[in-house]
């Protein structure tokens, strides 16, 4: 975890630590999340189901991008370049003082420069703030008046509780309990939100983020992924080949959980397990 020597303003803490998800932030949403290294494709399947199936985009990293660009361009100006301003932001970026520094840029080396900071900052805001602080922030601001949310970067274990805590969830849980005869069925909760988790899997991709990593490991292991999107590098870019693939899969999986293009959808949409038990699988 990477860990730098720069000061707090006292604009971005809270008086109140965000220890517990908000479940009410979700009510009524239907939330499909999207988890996956860096550079996997995510924001293009994000995308695609925000253009051809009117979900609407949240993701924490654009708050995170946000404040760093208010409160801390001069500060990370400062203790990246280590002493050599000039070198590191002149020479190599073509940036000349602090204020054009941008945290949202899509310059992939600058990106390589920056990305540590914006890792330091998230987690630096969950301890102070509270675990579950920036998404309690993301449903109560971003995402208040959306029914259809897409989470395009789904990072954090403490995210995962989201999908742990749905209807679709304990839907899973209730069918495995009657398959084996059980009568005394989990207890319900009393969330009414539904989600869906897809994860993003390049072949042969890699990243150095311990904590996504994490996060994909925990979320696999406990169930909690529906469907995976594989997406090969060796299908050629040009001609369009690699997004016809992509679009031929995400159209597949929005048959299979029912996803419709213009309805807004029902809080009960089919699981992968309703899918399962209804072919005999």
């Amino acid at each position: 975890m990477y860990n730098f020597n720069i000061p707090f303003p006292k604009e971005v803490l809270t008086d109140k630590r965000h220890d517990e998800i908000d479940f009410s932030l979700m009510e009524n949403k239907i939330i499909i999340g999207l988890m996956g290294y860096a550079k996997s494709g995510k924001d293009f399947i994000a995308k695609k189901f925000i253009e051809d199936y009117g979900y609407q985009r949240v993701a924490s990293a654009d708050n995170i991008k946000h404040e760093l660009n208010k409160y801390f361009k001069e500060a990370v100006y400062i203790d990246a370049a280590n002493g050599t301003e000039s070198v590191l932001w002149k020479s190599q970026h073509g940036i000349n003082e602090p204020s054009e520094l941008d945290f949202f840029t899509e310059n992939l080396e600058l990106k390589k420069v920056l990305r540590p900071y914006i890792t330091w900052y998230g987690e630096e805001m969950r301890n102070r703030n509270g675990r579950f602080y920036w998404i309690n922030r993301a449903f109560s601001e971003d995402a208040k008046y959306m029914d259809k949310v897409v989470l395009s970067d789904v990072r954090r274990t403490a995210e995962l509780d989201i999908f742990r805590n749905s209807n679709e969830f304990y839907k899973r849980q209730e069918k495995a309990f009657l398959e084996a005869g059980v009568t005394e069925l989990p207890k319900r909760n009393t969330n009414n939100f539904g989600t869906l988790l897809f994860e993003v899997s390049q072949m042969g991709l890699r990243d150095l983020d311990t904590l996504t990593c994490d996060c994909i490991r925990v979320a696999n292991e406990d169930w909690l992924v529906d469907e995976k999107f594989l997406v090969n590098p060796n299908i050629p870019a040009n001609g369009n080949h690699r997004n016809k693939a992509m679009l031929t899969q995400i159209k597949n999986v929005a048959n299979k959980f029912g996803i419709d293009k213009t309805k807004k959808h029902s809080i009960n949409q089919v699981s992968i397990y309703d899918v399962i038990n209804r072919e005999g699988a």
